[in-house]
């Protein structure tokens, strides 16, 4: 479901010297998602929690609905980063914005 491009061909693992970071992209057949949508968030922001990133948008469209997106985006004024050679802290979802532009069915 996910796709990642490789940083380099070689095999040793190494940090990420890419312009701008990675594209982690993803596509999936969900049933009844609009049912689900608060559910699905909540899986998905746990996924995030877990990843250092700036921005995150997801496009769906169902058989109910236009083409809508949802965008996360940290906040840069709340979420600093350590310069120290370490690897940073997971970012806080109080240091999240959320925007969306479905609307719930009822």
């Amino acid at each position: 479901m996910f796709s990642i491009t490789h940083n380099s061909s070689h095999e040793i693992p190494r940090a990420n010297l890419e312009y701008s970071g990675r594209i982690i992209h993803f596509g999936a057949n969900l049933k009844s998602v609009e049912y689900e949508l608060d559910e699905w968030i909540a899986k998905y922001e746990k996924l995030l929690s877990e990843l250092i990133w700036l921005e995150s948008k997801v496009h769906f469209q169902t058989e109910y609905s236009e083409l809508q997106t949802l965008s996360w985006s940290v906040d840069l004024n709340t979420y600093k980063v350590i310069h120290n050679g370490e690897f940073p802290e997971n970012i806080d979802k109080s240091c999240w914005n959320f925007e969306s532009t479905w609307k719930r069915q009822t």
